[in-house]
């Protein structure tokens, strides 16, 4: 699948906005719907709907979710500062969601999803 679009590739270096293929695959479409996901993800901004504020129970959430992937996630509490959000910058870009960084205490509530899915949902007390 090409997408093309003026200056639509990464960083705006060329019109490549979308290039995924899929060469062998029993299920090519599902296939291509999963890594078009992937892609959304990883080279798409964030839309600012799907922006939300960082409350203390996703601060103590995120938290748990950078130290369970093996991430220094600090102190697991529901205190979210600079130093909270500086770790979350630098764990979304180890996660490759590096379009989706930098969001001054929100959270993608599609980042936060597709991290759910890989890590799980940390478990309550």
């Amino acid at each position: 699948m090409l997408v093309v679009r003026r200056d639509g590739g990464y960083g705006s270096l060329d019109d490549r906005h979308v290039v995924i293929s899929i060469y062998d695959h029993p299920h090519p479409i599902t296939e291509l719907e999963r890594c078009y996901a992937l892609h959304r993800l990883a080279y798409f901004p964030s839309d600012p709907v799907n922006l939300v504020p960082i409350t203390p129970e996703l601060a103590i959430e995120l938290k748990t979710l950078m130290h369970d992937s093996g991430f220094d996630a600090g102190e697991i509490d529901d205190r979210w500062d600079e130093a909270s959000q500086h770790r979350l910058d630098l764990f979304l870009g180890r996660e490759n969601y590096d379009n989706r960084i930098d969001n001054d205490g929100l959270v993608d509530l599609e980042v936060l999803a597709d991290l759910r899915l890989r890590y799980g949902r940390p478990k309550t007390s």
